[in-house]
């Protein structure tokens, strides 16, 4: 489906027609929230069946963070992401590259998702005694208090996301945790409903590993 919605895309802009050209691109847009959904579900069927692979390395936390920062800032573009750099610019966390980039990810893009565009996403890094902590913050809708648990579990979405209509299935935040959850971490909110969100996730220090290695 993605291969033949690319051909009629560059076949449609040699033709100037602009409905159809609007057409093929609402088209990838949804085949873009189709595979997100497919990839949910299968991580979703590997945590039932304890299957998650995590392949741990040891990477530096700053470029980690950049690199997610710099590759949504390029596709959200009228959209500020700040980074607040981890003030030890030798931390190294011991986890799964790829697996923390999809909560981070998650995390920043629900941030955009649920704040206006002339506010600004705060992304930052700190240690908190054997922990690195990252935190995502956004200005928006926020989530009530009675609410904040909830959204960790399958499928609930809050009812701020609901009355806002953003869309979304609720499995990301469900996700998210069970990856932090398999480094050994935790992953929080703190939130105001209409003044915003604080997530957090954090991965333990690991000191002698990397010696160990």
């Amino acid at each position: 489906m993605r291969l033949f919605a690319e051909i009629v895309e560059k076949q449609t802009k040699t033709t100037g027609d602009k409905i159809a050209l609007e057409s093929v691109r609402e088209l990838n847009v949804q085949l873009d929230r189709l595979t997100a959904l497919m990839n949910y579900l299968l991580d979703v069927a590997k945590i039932q069946q304890g299957k998650l692979d995590i392949k741990k390395t040891f990477f530096n936390i700053n470029s980690f963070v950049e690199g997610v920062v710099s590759v949504i800032q390029n596709i959200s573009k009228e959209r500020k992401i700040r980074f607040i750099k981890n003030k030890n610019e030798d931390r190294e966390i011991y986890a799964d590259f790829e697996r923390m980039g999809q909560v981070l990810t998650n995390l920043i893009s629900n941030a955009i998702k649920y704040s206006s565009e002339d506010k600004e996403i705060i992304v930052t890094s700190y240690d908190d005694k054997n922990n690195v902590v990252i935190s995502v913050q956004d200005f928006g809708a926020g989530i009530p208090k009675s609410e904040q648990d909830l959204i960790f579990q399958r499928f609930y979405r809050a009812n701020t996301a609901v009355e806002s209509n953003v869309s979304g299935i609720g499995l990301g935040l469900y996700v998210a945790m069970q990856i932090v959850k398999a480094h050994n971490g935790k992953i929080w909110v703190k939130s105001v409903v209409n003044k915003g969100s604080n997530f957090y996730f954090s991965t333990p220090i690991k000191k002698a590993a990397k010696s160990a290695k």
